[in-house]
């Protein structure tokens, strides 16, 4: 089982399904020889997950199919996650200029 289930797929911007549970979804109706706009809500991706593509374009021959995959990493444990800030919010909120430097490791 994935845990990349019930994510939203969309087709030209239009609700098509959900993914199951092993992360799939057929998307019907596509144009052939056309490129089709297909895309994911990242807002469905747990956020422990990276996924650097939440929209890609497929061009399928006619009555023809195709595969596409939205990679995904996984964030483990003990990674280093950074933040980043801008230094004129920082002096806003602390009244002196900062001294930290401009990405913090967390974790």
């Amino acid at each position: 089982m994935s845990d990349l289930y019930n994510v939203k797929v969309y087709s030209s911007n239009q609700l098509v399904g959900v993914t199951d549970k092993k992360g799939e979804v057929i998307v019907p109706n596509l144009v052939s020889y056309l490129d089709n706009h297909l895309s994911i809500e990242d807002n469905d991706i747990p956020v422990n997950y990276d996924i650097p593509e939440i929209v890609k374009y497929v061009s399928t021959p006619y009555r023809g199919g195709g595969a596409v995959r939205f990679d995904t990493s996984n964030v483990q444990e003990g990674s280093t996650v950074y933040l980043f800030f801008i230094e004129k919010f920082f002096q806003q909120k602390c009244g002196e200029p900062s001294t930290a430097p401009s990405a913090l490791p967390v974790g």
